[in-house]
């Protein structure tokens, strides 16, 4: 990827700033006096910091950074920062430069990169909002040779990353039979005794039904999918409006997010198919990890709707699936909390009876 931003600052350090302290008091007592060693010791200490910035910005000269992230992360949750460090001179090394990750200070530190050689770097980093944002821009910085002076380069690439909500770990037993309806009989996934097809490997997964001889072609595990006759659909209701004189609507709306996204992936990890259905938008049935990073995508791009009305827009999506799917009606609204939805066929969910793992 190329660079879109490039960024130069030059910063005294604090010995550079003394320096440049006594050259200013020597130099006035030179106007005062007359004397011509204050002029020396004045052109001196100019000299050292002249020298200090041109040998620092020649020391970063042609230095190019390049550096990949993943393409989604969860929220709170570090990551690593591939970053790669060149240095094009052909001749000069590059000395002490120090790697960091936007306006981190700690970072990593290289003693030497030689001429047309790099150095490839981990660094950590994480973001404590969902939604989607820029690549964060990578800052080197030297303050080679002399310690006077620090130059310091910003660079930020093309690119962006999407931020997750949180999952966390909850315990489906008691929803499920409190708020679904039968489920429909249908050819589905599930631990029955005719095999049905081969599928990659879950954490949780028997191990019994691993499939080796498949698995060691495609060096990877495969599991072996049975049949059962009952499939499990569940529909989670989000409902993302909010009235605008609740107090902390934000807050109470990332929580409720990370709620709906703690549910839809244990679900699909349980082998259920999820759908989540907005006042806006709609994510239809599906299962698998295709469908969690489908889920987890869209909750990390929902946005609350401030509003005064809250009519029950859960009722007609309900009437179309009511006969096979089992619903979860989620709101960031506390008020809401225990109150029938969809024409009193389901609750809405209250977390703090949520039994968390």
């Amino acid at each position: 990827m190329k660079d879109i931003l490039t960024k130069r600052l030059w910063l005294f350090s604090p010995s550079g700033l003394v320096l440049l302290a006594t050259c200013t008091v020597t130099l006035l007592a030179a106007w005062n006096t007359g004397a011509n060693l204050y002029y020396l010791v004045t052109a001196g200490a100019l000299s050292l910091l002249l020298l200090a910035l041109a040998f620092s910005r020649l020391n970063l000269r042609r230095l190019t950074v390049n550096y990949e992230a993943p393409q989604a992360v969860h929220k709170g949750e570090p990551f690593g920062f591939m970053i790669r460090a060149e240095n094009r001179k052909r001749f000069l090394h590059t000395y002490s430069i120090n790697i960091a990750i936007g306006s981190a200070d700690a970072g990593a530190f290289v003693v030497s990169i030689p001429p047309g050689k790099a150095a490839d770097l981990r660094l950590s980093h994480r973001f404590d909002k969902r939604g989607v944002f820029p690549l964060p821009e990578v800052a080197f910085s030297s303050s080679f040779p002399f310690g006077l002076c620090r130059v310091r380069r910003l660079v930020r690439q093309n690119g962006e990353i999407v931020v997750y909500p949180r999952v966390l770990s909850v315990r489906t037993r008691e929803l499920t039979p409190a708020s679904a309806s039968a489920p429909i009989r249908r050819l589905s996934l599930g631990q029955g005794d005719e095999f049905f097809a081969l599928r990659d490997y879950a954490p949780g997964d028997d191990i019994r039904h691993i499939a080796w001889r498949a698995s060691a072609r495609v060096d990877r595990l495969l599991v072996k999918d049975l049949e059962q006759e009952h499939a499990r659909y569940v529909m989670i209701i989000f409902d993302t409006r909010l009235p605008e004189e609740l107090p902390d609507a934000e807050q109470h709306f990332e929580e409720a997010v990370e709620l709906a996204a703690s549910l839809a992936v244990t679900l699909l990890q349980e082998r259920f198919s999820v759908s989540i259905v907005t006042p806006s938008w709609r994510i239809e049935e599906g299962d698998g990890h295709a469908q969690a990073l489908k889920v987890l995508d869209f909750l990390a791009r929902v946005q609350y709707t401030p509003t005064t009305e809250l009519g029950d827009f859960a009722e007609s999506a309900i009437a179309e699936e009511c006969d096979r799917a089992a619903f979860i009606a989620i709101s960031a609204d506390p008020r809401q909390w225990g109150l029938s939805t969809g024409g009193a066929r389901t609750k809405v969910l209250d977390p703090r009876e949520l039994l968390r793992a």
